[in-house]
């Protein structure tokens, strides 16, 4: 099918659970949606951090080597604390519906304790009763998902389908109270509310306390008239999770026909022999047996149809297909896994009925889609069904030193990947460490996913639960139910009308402004101005589309230049060069309140962040006489990050220019930074000179010849064929212009400017540190003219940061003083294991104490999956 085309991508992270001082890590991996196959997939993937207000508040371009990358997103305290949600996606994805766009949401708290750990509807309690009615509170905090909201708060209460809408007053601490009467006789109350950005809210509850909603799911469609029929069912509680329920299934005269029970997560089945339409089934549980309470009806049984059961037995699969149609009775059964046809089998009922029979090794592991088809290629009946084939999985073998651990001990760790009959395979390997009360024991991994989730429509409860050793049966269970809803790869094909990302690129169009240059051949450059300052080109005919593939380019957004490579004054006036801009994909930010992390582990996991946060700050205290702050006042100078990088590195400016001060300055007839500083009172601290050419460059005021200055925006040092557009830099963009007189690591930070070695014997310089509001850099404030420069800013992928732990050894005698309460002890996303060897890595515990996880997840080239966790327990160390 056309969807199979598509690609999957699953994110790993270390915790859907944040405070504002860490960082979220994630590794990337994508597959063909049909062969799970890591080749020839997309090399550039998207990835967006979007909060409740459905605005995207950062984004990566992450690159994807052999379908694997890595990235992160460093929080600080500008993140507003609530919910999140990541998305991923590739530009060749846009072709397919939403299904193939990888989303998770997580939660952000701040630092200190200034928020909440509440949902945003939560405390739900019954305050009084009367025969009639009770009446219920709740607390409402619309501000976790809609910091701006202000005014009153529209609220609606659902009754079994009646709705009524009230307005809420804000009461303590942004707290909105619901006081509302609520019938004896609902079943199920649903409570939502509207802020004033339209960002909505809901969840749900009943006032009966026992409430179970109880669904019927019979195999492949419908119960058949004469025909034994299996069941499928799912218990439902008022929170919309699974309940574990038992009971009994009754005819018309209330005799027991069946008996059932559910596993934990409210599921099961049971079989019905020779049910009869005439008749009218229910089920009663176990606790409202013989009483009038609680009943729940079977569909209704059909007159005629089709039906088919499943089932697996060692390594083979069987299907049973059966009608009480007279007639010919040919059928076809097809077989399909992510889109590929399989299986295509004809077949001719005999009384009735046939077995199909299948050895499991013609699929893939993963859902299979059977499809039963009458004599007129009419689909009569359908059923998924779990390929449960471990033959197909990637086996990790991993090892450690199972001995007694102590605060900060080594622990070395050896990884090897295999097939189960023990041929060794290359596979790339994930390997993340934390505490284990800070894990989700329901949470999403490489298996689940990749097997389950990313097919199957709807969140999955648990999904990590049916993995787990003794749950086959339990898989089926959840194909009988939620196998119901609409598979993934039943979408009609359609154009595909985006292409499929290697590499960066930049295309547009060149078009003529006036006829007499129309099917002019034109050679258009392109020129980026990062590092590698790289140069493009490529022959086009105007009117006409161009395209450049460009080398990988890591950092912020880049600017770039296009124009006609002879460059002239005709050649701009003569031609429009638009680039093509790529499609936005939009934002749908709907929060789940059903798969959550659950409010207590929350408020543990921020409790501890909290906690580490305050214990290292008083060891900066107690140190240093200061803490680590992101934001400190010293003197009246405010130590942002970025002044702090450089103040760490260079050391302390010994003049500040305001930016309000230069835009005061500033003229009508100012060009940019340099006409401003030229021509003003500033130069005590910077001397700005004109060359013959007219150009503008400036110097710091202190030193004589010899005196180097070198210039660095936004932290970011200015490269020596950049130095000429510094006197293009916007004013108004400007926040401040800072000295640094005899800086430390002035050579080094020559060798980076100059892109050669630094003179040799002593010499003396100076920096010109300037502060942008964008903090983008030189480009993110540039000021250009026709006659100058035409610049296009494109994004490019996001550098790659290397995890710190610390090293507790004698070779690391900082990292020994310093207290190491990392939440996230190790991560590493990308450990790649060859065909023949054994990989062995190391990493430091912190001062952390109690049992932890090693997770490792893997996956092969040719699309094998595998998944290990492994436990140790750290102990306080007391020598």
């Amino acid at each position: 099918m056309h969807n199979s085309l598509a690609e999957k991508v699953y994110l790993q992270l270390d915790n859907t659970v944040y405070t504002t001082d860490k960082t979220i890590w994630f590794k990337a991996i994508l597959i063909n949606a049909g062969t799970h196959q890591t080749a020839y997939s997309s090399g550039i993937l998207y990835v967006d951090l979007i909060d409740s207000k459905q605005h995207i508040v950062n984004s990566k371009l992450i690159k994807i080597n052999d379908g694997i990358g890595n990235g992160h997103f460093e929080l600080d305290r500008s993140y507003e604390p609530g919910m999140y949600l990541i998305r991923s996606y590739t530009e060749w994805n846009k072709n397919f519906n939403s299904d193939f766009i990888f989303e998770k949401d997580i939660q952000i708290f701040s630092e200190n304790k200034n928020d909440k750990y509440h949902k945003p509807i939560q405390n739900i309690r019954r305050v009084d009763s009367n025969a009639i009615a009770q009446r219920f509170k709740a607390n409402l905090y619309p501000k976790l998902i809609d910091p701006d909201h202000k005014k009153s708060l529209m609220v609606f209460v659902t009754q079994d389908d009646q709705i009524d809408t009230l307005i809420s007053k804000r009461g303590k601490e942004d707290s909105y109270v619901l006081d509302y009467e609520i019938s004896n006789q609902s079943k199920r109350v649903e409570l939502s509310f509207l802020t004033d950005n339209e960002r909505s809210y809901s969840t749900s509850f009943s006032p009966q306390l026992d409430y179970i909603d109880l669904q019927f799911f019979p195999e492949s469609g419908h119960l058949i008239n004469g025909l034994s029929n299996r069941v499928g069912f799912k218990a439902v509680g008022a929170d919309g999770r699974g309940v574990f329920v038992e009971g009994y299934v009754l005819n018309e005269t209330n005799d027991i026909i069946t008996s059932f029970k559910s596993n934990t997560l409210g599921m099961g089945s049971f079989k019905l022999e020779d049910v009869y339409s005439s008749a009218r089934y229910k089920v009663q549980l176990k606790s409202d047996y013989n009483t009038s309470e609680n009943i729940y009806y079977l569909p209704q049984v059909i007159q005629s149809g089709y039906l088919m059961n499943v089932i697996s037995k060692k390594d083979k699969i069987y299907v049973a297909a059966k009608t009480n149609i007279k007639g010919d009775n040919s059928i076809v059964l097809k077989g399909m896994s992510r889109g590929f046809e399989y299986l295509k089998q004809e077949a001719t009922l005999i009384n009735g009925s046939f077995i199909y029979v299948f050895p499991k090794q013609l699929f893939p592991e993963g859902i299979i889609a059977f499809t039963l088809f009458d004599n007129t290629n009419r689909p009569v009946a359908e059923r998924l069904f779990f390929n449960h084939d471990v033959s197909k999985r990637l086996m990790i073998n991993s090892t450690f030193d199972q001995k007694n651990r102590y605060q900060r001990d080594k622990i070395d760790l050896s990884i090897s990947t295999q097939m189960p009959d023990k041929i060794p395979v290359s596979a790339n390997v994930s390997v993340l460490v934390l505490n284990k009360e800070n894990l989700d024991s329901n949470h999403q991994n490489i298996q689940s996913y990749f097997l389950l989730s990313s097919d199957l429509k709807g969140p999955i409860e648990n999904p990590k639960f049916y993995f787990q050793d003794g749950h086959i049966e339990d898989i089926d269970f959840l194909m009988l139910t939620q196998g119901w809803r609409r598979y993934k790869y039943h979408d009609p094909i359609r154009k595909l009308n985006y292409k499929l990302e290697k590499n960066l690129n930049v295309s547009g169009i060149v078009t003529p402004k006036n006829s007499k240059n129309k099917n002019n051949p034109i050679e258009l450059m392109l020129m980026t101005f990062d590092t590698q300052r790289s140069v493009y080109t490529t022959d086009v005919v105007a009117p006409g589309s161009f395209e450049f593939q460009l080398n990988d380019i890591y950092g912020q957004e880049q600017e770039i230049v296009i124009q006609a490579l002879d460059n002239t004054k005709t050649d701009k006036n003569d031609y429009h060069i638009a680039l093509n801009k790529k499609t936005e994909l939009p934002v749908d930010f709907v929060l789940n309140t059903i798969s959550g992390v659950k409010d207590s582990l929350v408020q543990k996991i921020v409790e501890k962040n909290r906690a580490f946060k305050n214990k290292q700050e008083q060891y900066y205290f107690n140190t240093f006489g200061t803490t680590k702050l992101d934001e400190v006042v010293i003197n009246g100078y405010r130590m942002t990050p970025l002044r702090k990088k450089m103040a760490d590195n260079y050391g302390r400016p010994n003049a500040v220019i305001d930016g309000k001060d230069l835009r005061e300055a500033e003229s009508e007839l100012s060009t940019g930074l340099f006409s401003v500083l030229f021509s003003s009172s500033f130069r005590d601290k910077i001397i700005v000179t004109r060359g013959v050419t007219g150009g503008l460059s400036a110097k710091t005021a202190k030193g004589g010849r010899g005196h180097i200055t070198l210039f660095v925006v936004d932290g970011e040092p200015v490269t020596e064929v950049n130095m000429p557009l510094l006197q293009y830099l916007l004013v108004d963009e400007i926040t401040s212009v800072e000295v640094i007189d005899n800086p430390r690591k002035l050579k080094k930070l020559y060798s980076i400017v100059m892109s050669a070695p630094p003179p040799h014997g002593r010499f003396e310089g100076s920096i010109i540190s300037i502060y942008t509001r964008s903090a983008k850099g030189l480009f993110g404030a540039i000021r250009t003219s026709e006659e100058k420069l035409e610049l296009n800013t494109i994004p490019v992928f996001s550098i790659e940061k290397e995890f710190y732990a610390p090293k507790h050894d004698s070779n690391h005698v900082h990292d020994l003083s310093v207290p190491d309460l990392r939440s996230t002890i190790f991560w590493e996303p990308q450990l790649l294991i060859n065909d023949k060897g054994v990989q062995t890595l190391s990493y430091y515990h912190s001062d952390n104490v109690g049992t932890f996880q090693i997770i490792i997840e893997a996956i092969s080239k040719t699309g094998e999956i595998g998944y290990q966790v492994l436990n140790y327990t750290v102990e306080e160390r007391t020598n």
